[in-house]
């Protein structure tokens, strides 16, 4: 994704979740075009929300914590999700 459209992207996805706050896909996704554009620890506390909003959600909540390994986020992270399934 160019940058025009990461901008554009994060422009909607703030507009998304000042409507719909508790939206853990508008999260996951914002955070994907802030870790577009470098900035990784604010795509962490969008991973961290979506994440928050889906607890029981084995399949969400692994997709988000698979992009916090991506960030070099995830070791510091881990034991927040330790027995989040069970």
């Amino acid at each position: 994704m160019s940058l025009d459209r990461c901008d554009a992207a994060i422009a909607c996805y703030r507009r998304t979740l000042d409507l719909h706050p508790d939206f853990p896909d508008a999260h996951g996704n914002f955070g994907n075009a802030l870790r577009q554009l470098g900035r990784l620890a604010e795509a962490v506390d969008c991973y961290r929300r979506a994440v928050e909003l889906t607890p029981r959600s084995a399949t969400c909540s692994t997709i988000w914590v698979s992009r916090y390994d991506n960030t070099g986020s995830w070791r510091m992270r881990l034991p927040a999700f330790a027995g989040r399934w069970i």
